[in-house]
């Protein structure tokens, strides 16, 4: 499992406070308004989201994440950080909760020669982690 690296210092490490934190993000003067929205009923395709900390960019996320709180959840997020094109295997702890990955999607695709998997491409890397909470509270 990937221990938190980002948690107290990107976002709040507590739980009851990370959602108040995300929930501000998305009332706030610039934020999209509190959940729920309306639903919509076609699945998103993608969205580009910030990876920076919740106090600079928070609000900005919260638009992008809007639009996955709306939409039908599907059953595999895929997230593109800004490292290399590689994976990993470990599941991702949170405030909230461990995030797993799809196992059989990353075997797949390394399989294809697509990526690769590096657990050390992770260790300082926070561009992934920081989306996570945001898409657990969506």
């Amino acid at each position: 499992m990937r221990p938190t690296i980002a948690a107290g210092k990107y976002y709040e490490s507590d739980p009851t406070l990370l959602k108040k934190q995300i929930e501000g993000c998305y009332e706030g003067d610039r934020g999209p308004g509190a959940l729920p929205l309306s639903k919509l009923t076609s699945h998103a395709k993608g969205i580009l989201a910030p990876s920076s900390p919740y106090k600079t960019a928070g609000m900005a996320a919260a638009w992008a994440y809007k639009v996955i709180a709306e939409s039908p959840k599907p059953d595999v997020f895929i997230i593109i950080g800004k490292g290399p094109s590689c994976t990993t295997m470990q599941g991702f702890l949170t405030p909230f909760e461990t995030v797993r990955t799809d196992q059989e999607l990353i075997k797949g695709l390394t399989a294809k020669g697509t990526i690769t998997i590096s657990d050390d491409a992770f260790s300082l890397d926070k561009s992934i982690e920081v989306q996570l909470p945001f898409l657990q509270h969506a």
